[in-house]
């Protein structure tokens, strides 16, 4: 269900304004929307997206009806959101102008962190229990998994450079 308030908490405020800072820093436009990933309650399956119109000051919470999921975090690309689901093991695309899901990428076990790679391929870290780490290669053309590559101990972020990729591995000590 979709909720639109045109009040803000002091705590909301601040974390769209940082949005834009960073948006503004980075040399680029303010943004039509801001979108914010809303982790939510670990068990409860409750995270959200919450949209932001600073032209109007209108704040939509659960903006991307249906995500029932933790969520880990949020991508945006090319017109599209990526939200990593990360107890539902999928990532959930959705249309970033209409805030319409348009795909389900099922397979990807515990998704941290998406970097894109090129219009067609993106790579997300998993969180594996009891096993290596891993990086899911996806194939943002036909939103489907392409394959999965081994690396080290419980990886989070990741970033893309130069033809390369590089992960940051935690250490958590979960394998």
């Amino acid at each position: 269900m979709k909720r639109t308030a045109t009040l803000l908490s002091k705590r909301t405020l601040a974390g769209l304004l940082a949005a834009l800072v960073v948006l503004t820093a980075r040399g680029q436009a303010p943004a039509e929307k801001v979108l914010v990933g809303n982790q939510g309650n670990f068990s409860d399956a409750n995270g959200s997206v919450t949209a932001y119109d600073p032209a109007t000051g209108t704040v939509t919470v659960d903006a991307v009806p249906g995500l029932n999921t933790l969520v880990q975090s949020l991508t945006l690309h090319d017109g599209r959101g990526y939200v990593m689901a990360n107890t539902s093991d999928r990532v959930d695309v959705f249309d970033v102008a209409t805030l319409q899901r348009t795909a389900q990428i099922t397979g990807v076990p515990s998704p941290r962190y998406l970097a894109v790679v090129d219009a067609g391929k993106a790579y997300v870290t998993n969180l594996v229990f009891g096993g290596p780490g891993t990086v899911t290669v996806l194939d943002l053309a036909t939103n489907t998994v392409a394959g999965t590559i081994t690396v080290g101990d419980s990886p989070e972020g990741l970033a893309v450079h130069g033809g390369r990729a590089y992960v940051a591995n935690s250490g958590f000590g979960f394998s």
